[in-house]
């Protein structure tokens, strides 16, 4: 799409990641483990019930200087 490949740069532990991202999570989901998610509202004013999903266990987190996190 941009004509060439992205930018990317390799974390010390061997990870590509997009280059200009605001935050990187470096995680794992460990095999066969789940656990319960939920309920939670929805916006109609339901629940979404309560599910198994997997866990994903992070080990870093790495951020530019001054990352923008857009949330209200």
């Amino acid at each position: 799409m941009h004509g060439q490949p992205y930018r990317v740069l390799r974390t010390e532990h061997g990870l590509d990641v997009p280059w200009g991202a605001e935050y990187v999570l470096e995680a794992h989901i460990p095999a066969g483990q789940r656990e319960p998610e939920g309920p939670f509202g929805e916006f109609p004013g339901y629940y979404s019930g309560c599910h198994q999903y997997p866990m994903v266990e992070i080990d870093r987190v790495w951020h530019r200087t001054d990352p923008i996190y857009d949330a209200v």
